[in-house]
């Protein structure tokens, strides 16, 4: 039994409260809410902010901006959304397994903000700071022993530690053996005998009685790693190697400014005393009474602090859904981000030149026969940004990007709630997903850090990604125009992305043949109207290339999903012509069409899932109806 969640609930249901989600989700809100602003309000006692990017977003012309702050408080702005090392590493704390790699010149605080972190946030026996060299590289050190049998010394895991230790710091983790780090990454450890375990503490759940631990549920360790560049950045540091590729591509590196110059003095008249931790506990103690509205003293408060801290950043908890927008428009950067353009843009023809073989029996052009100019400035420039990447854009690179959206969008909501009288109803009113606008964001962040040089001319990402987000609004937004949905591009408006509106409306258009059972021979008449209408919305797609270089790529893409699309409803036209084409016992005609489209996703799954399916459409079905 966990007494400070159990004499919240209390309070909660004297309040009137019942429903057993909404006290765990009111809980959680108070108490997230509450951790942030008393660890922000101790940690800058003694610790200067630095602040590390501004993104300012103009929602009427959609145009993005991005600037590194290096260590430089700006003004306020409005449409301007600032992130300091703080927000970076609550942030990340609130993603699922989101290590954070800290690099920059000795003395510049890395190491000490993400100490003062831990020791604000943690008891000093949940946390660990491990100082690597070169006589020293063992990262499971905190989690092992030693013990002699027969005379031959062995190494045991120690269990108990594992599920103790919340924040793992380690300095100088290029020093560090690669296979430990990377498994300290994902969250668990595998000794050499076999021996491992999951790394993490166990989250509090109620039962509808009382709040009890799930051992089964755990709040992964988080992982902080500050290090020196490398030689092949900065020559003074000679001895420093490179940070493994694969650590890179689960890392969120950021580069860590020299703030000296702009904090002058006002550093040295900082707290330097400790007792962080305590003054944390009395600042939660305050505010998460505020934010619940009661006076009950939560006596037992430092006993249970490990699992009250699992409980109020638990990233399950706090996690955002992609908005289908976001989703479309991840897609189109992953494909310009790829060190040869020109060969996934023909690999789109390709394909739906293989499909238009296979459809034209139903009287409809899917064929893209427009070339790229490899010698056109955009495509140039495209190529000089991807050729500076330390490693090119791999899958975990889009795994990345969605948890920094995330992270993103959730600090967003975050100090929208605390810019707001009533916090809790505030972060809990704002829809939680996450837009193109916070997609743009993460992908700044990553490519920013993909690339080892950022002076040369033409070569900066935002650029790109800049580009592409007008591209993909512009052509959003006439789509939807030329198909009747009849609104202006939003990003927060679930409807807005091609695909959605191309598979609503040919689901529409093709539930107008009434189909009676699984044997009626209209079940083909539904699948061709089907067919027939994703290739108007192909032919609409081929109007809005308009010559466009850069647009080029992304309306290929486009055009080779939805005739995947129609191709698969071609391959499987008695089962999808029926889904289509019967009575679904709905007069609501909004009602019959969801119903509709649930159950063709629900197919598509499932033949997914077969043996002999083609992989085209795990590929390709998976992004356009999200299935």
């Amino acid at each position: 039994m966990i007494d400070t969640l159990d004499s919240l609930t209390k309070e909660l249901e004297k309040q009137g409260m019942k429903d057993r989600d909404e006290i765990q989700q009111k809980l959680h809100h108070a108490s997230m809410l509450a951790f942030i602003e008393s660890a922000n309000a101790v940690m800058k006692r003694s610790t200067m902010p630095t602040p590390l990017y501004r993104f300012t977003y103009d929602s009427d012309s959609h145009n993005l901006q991005f600037e590194t702050l290096e260590g430089r408080a700006r003004v306020p702005k409005d449409n301007s959304f600032d992130m300091n090392m703080f927000d970076i590493l609550v942030a990340t704390l609130l993603r699922e397994k989101m290590p954070v790699l800290v690099e920059g010149k000795t003395g510049i605080g890395k190491t000490w903000t993400a100490e003062q972190f831990a020791k604000t946030v943690l008891h000093r026996d949940n946390y660990v700071l491990l100082r690597l060299n070169n006589n020293m590289s063992n990262v499971f050190q905190p989690y092992t022993e030693g013990y002699i049998e027969n005379g031959i010394v062995k190494i045991k895991l120690r269990k108990d530690q594992a599920k103790k230790v919340g924040m793992l710091i380690v300095d100088e983790s290029n020093r560090g053996d690669t296979n430990q780090i990377l498994q300290l990454q994902d969250g668990v450890i595998r000794l050499s005998s076999g021996e491992g375990t999951d790394i993490g503490m166990s989250i509090p759940e109620y039962n509808g009685k009382e709040w009890v631990l799930n051992d089964e549920n755990l709040r992964p360790t988080f992982m902080i790693s500050a290090q020196n560049p490398a030689a092949t950045k900065d020559a003074k540091y000679s001895q420093t190697k490179r940070t493994d590729a694969a650590q890179n591509n689960r890392n969120l590196q950021i580069d860590m400014p020299n703030s000296a110059a702009r904090s002058g003095a006002s550093i040295l008249l900082l707290d330097t005393n400790n007792g962080y931790h305590k003054a944390f506990l009395e600042e939660f103690r305050k505010n998460i009474q505020i934010h619940l509205g009661t006076k009950v003293g939560l006596d037992k408060l430092a006993d249970e602090w490990s699992a009250i801290y699992a409980f109020a950043t638990d990233p399950k908890k706090t996690e955002c859904t992609s908005i289908k927008s976001a989703i479309e428009f991840m897609d189109m950067m992953t494909l310009m981000t790829s060190t040869n353009i020109k060969r996934e843009y023909e690999i789109e023809k390709q394909d739906i030149k293989d499909w238009n073989v296979i459809l034209r029996k139903y009287g409809v052009n899917f064929d893209y026969t427009s070339t790229l100019d490899e010698n056109a400035q955009g495509v140039m420039i495209l190529r000089k940004i991807t050729q500076l990447f330390e490693e090119e854009y791999v899958p975990r690179d889009s795994t990345k990007v969605k948890k920094l959206s995330d992270a993103i969008s959730t600090m967003r909501r975050i100090k929208k709630a605390f810019s707001s009288d009533n916090p809790i109803d505030t972060y809990a009113d704002t829809p939680n997903y996450i837009t193109v606008q916070d997609m743009a964001c993460g992908y700044a962040i990553l490519l920013h850090d993909k690339q080892d040089k950022h002076d040369e001319p033409d070569t900066n990402p935002v650029g790109l990604i800049d580009t592409v987000l007008k591209e993909y609004i512009d052509i959003t937004g006439k789509y939807a125009q030329a198909i009747g949905y009849k609104k202006p591009f939003n990003a927060e408006d679930e409807h807005m992305a091609v695909y959605n509106l191309a598979f609503q409306h040919a689901v529409t258009v093709a539930g107008k043949v009434k189909v009676k059972d699984a044997t009626d021979k209209k079940r083909l008449d539904a699948v061709e109207e089907f067919v027939k209408d994703i290739g108007a919305s192909v032919s609409v797609l081929k109007r809005l290339e308009t010559g466009d270089e850069y647009r080029k790529p992304l309306v290929a893409r486009m055009i080779a999903d939805l005739t995947t699309l129609a191709g698969f409803a071609d391959q499987n036209a008695d089962n999808i012509g029926y889904i289509l084409g019967k009575t679904t016992g709905t007069k609501d005609a909004t009602k019959d069409l969801l119903e509709k489209m649930s159950e063709f996703k629900e197919y598509v799954k499932l033949e997914k899932l077969k043996f002999n399916s083609a992989d085209i459409y795990m590929q390709r079905l998976t992004r356009v109806i999200g299935a």
